[in-house]
């Protein structure tokens, strides 16, 4: 299979100075799933220059470690990747550059030393300066012998008492001038602006060794970094196929649209239950086992009646009202066969395509829309929908429906 490269990569260089390299595609900088959404596979390579955060969740280790555990060679640069390069060199990241060799040293900590304000667009224009960047072309300027140490001291002084957000050339210029040290000050900004900065270079270099990257890891590490958390994460941002939804899109629209899905979610509960027990079948001889008062179990509020089970034991409502995969958080890691209700996974995935994104002003998915859909009465019962189906609690329920269209929405 043909070896692919990816490059998460924003304000730190330019679209006009990204390098065509063969067989590497660029992709906006990097934020939480979006190296799940890549679909990655052994033999691929990622280098990962710049990151989202603050107002997105960031790209979190898990994910790297993932990756790498599954032979993807990973590479990180510049700036958020950097950072990440530090933290996960002893587990098999790629760090490449200075800044990501500052942060290996202890000389960088904080992700404020790379972080700049910048566009919200593809071209990711940035409005503000990284300190790093600032920190380096002063003292090489200095080196150089072109400013005088105490001047680039005090111009670094100057940026690291501005927050990344307000770190612009005009505010440094302005409180540049208050102190003295404007002259220095506007040549370390046009070092800058003449792409001798720190980022810029390390972008470029982590690109070069991404080019000539030939395949990810072999043999990839032996130790995996599982977790409840990356499991579902994986879930909510692996393409079915390539360019397609994820597991847990189609999920969802089946959850919340199926009429018999109840009985779906049932049927996988049981498998489940009998792949981690030795019981006979039916519900009571698996909550015996696990130790409950099976009693109890069916006297408890788990158990009352909805339209979709009223003909169920009360133990059996119970049990997959309440049923988690160990080692607890999480109903579902994958899309089960029992979800499908017996069709091909082509059809549904044609189906769950049509339903698009919700409508800017239209049916958003409710308490009162899923109560409608599912026909409960009241509060209750749409709580005991909800965990019929499968989501752990109604929260969850309206959160990942809220992709979803209902004006559109047709049972499958």
């Amino acid at each position: 299979m043909r070896r692919r490269g990816f490059a998460l990569i924003g304000p730190s260089l330019a679209p006009a100075d990204r390098p065509a390299l063969p067989d590497v595609t660029y992709r906006p900088p990097a934020r939480h799933g979006d190296l799940y959404a890549l679909g990655l596979r052994r033999g691929d390579s990622v280098l990962v220059v710049d990151g989202l955060y603050q107002h997105v969740a960031p790209l979190r280790h898990k994910e790297i470690l993932a990756a790498l555990a599954q032979g993807v060679r990973v590479y990180g640069a510049a700036s958020y990747g950097a950072l990440r390069s530090a933290e996960l060199a002893d587990h098999g990241m790629v760090g490449v550059g200075r800044v990501a060799a500052a942060y290996r040293g202890g000389e960088l900590a904080s992700d404020a030393d790379v972080a700049v304000l910048h566009s919200d667009d593809e071209a990711c224009r940035p409005v503000t300066i990284a300190l790093v960047s600032l920190r380096t072309a002063a003292r090489a300027l200095a080196e150089a012998g072109r400013i005088d140490p105490a001047a680039a001291d005090e111009v670094i002084a100057i940026g690291a008492a501005l927050h990344y957000t307000e770190r612009a050339p005009g505010a440094l210029r302005a409180r540049a001038a208050a102190v003295g040290v404007g002259a220095a000050t506007d040549l370390v900004l046009a070092e800058l602006a003449a792409g001798r900065d720190v980022k810029r270079q390390d972008a470029l270099e982590g690109l070069r060794r991404l080019g000539e990257d030939t395949g990810g890891i072999d043999p990839p590490p032996a130790t995996r970094w599982d977790s409840s958390y990356g499991a579902e994460t994986a879930f909510a941002h692996t393409p079915l196929v390539a360019g397609g939804v994820t597991g847990r899109r189609l999920l969802a629209c089946l959850q919340v649209f199926a009429p018999d899905y109840p009985e779906r979610h049932r049927a996988y509960v049981h498998r489940m239950a009998r792949a981690s027990s030795s019981t006979g079948p039916g519900a009571a001889p698996v909550l015996a086992a696990a130790g409950f008062d099976v009693p109890a179990v069916a006297a408890g509020r788990y158990a009352g009646r909805t339209r979709a089970t009223g003909h169920w034991p009360r133990e059996e409502r119970a049990l997959v009202r309440t049923f988690r995969l160990p080692p607890g958080r999480c109903v579902y890691k994958d899309l089960p066969p029992e979800a499908l209700g017996g069709r091909p996974l082509a059809d549904v995935l044609a189906w769950s395509a049509e339903l698009g994104p919700p409508p800017p002003a239209g049916r958003r998915l409710t308490g009162a829309a899923l109560a409608g859909l599912w026909g409960a009465a009241n509060d209750e019962e749409l709580l005991l929908s909800a965990l019929e189906r499968g989501f752990r609690d109604l929260g969850e329920a309206v959160a990942v429906g809220r992709t979803l269209d209902l004006s559109r929405g047709a049972a499958r």
